[in-house]
Order: structure tokens, then sequence, then C-alpha cells
């Protein structure tokens, strides 16, 4: 079973709503389910001295249908 992981990036989050402005989104894909270390190592590779993990962190289950 594959398991995805959505990640917003770049942009910003409106204080007064909480809303995104600006971020772009990506779907990662894992074949088993990730910690948050592989979560984090998985993401280092991809951004490389870019990534650093800033605010809050929302974990959302989605569904895999066939």
């Amino acid at each position: 079973m594959d398991y995805g992981v959505r990640v917003f990036y770049g942009g910003s989050v409106r204080r007064e709503d909480c809303q995104f402005e600006d971020m772009s989104e990506d779907l990662e894909w894992f074949d088993g389910p990730p910690s948050f270390s592989d979560l984090c190592e998985h993401l280092s590779l991809k951004f490389g001295d870019a990534f650093t993990l800033k605010g809050g962190l929302m974990l959302e289950r989605i569904e895999h249908t066939m």
C-alpha cells in the first residue's frame, strides 16, 4: 500500500485566519507509513539546504482507493 503525505512549502500563513498564501503543494509517496524522521529525511533530500521545518505540523490521512 502506498502512503501519501501532502506537503505545503514556500509562501506564508496569514495570522488573522490561518490561510495559506502563495504556497506550493506536493504529494510525497512512501511505501509504508513514514515516521517523522523518514519525512524529514525525504524532504531534506528533495529540497537540500533550503529545507527547514518552521511553524506547526498538520497531519492528515489520505485514503488510497483502487
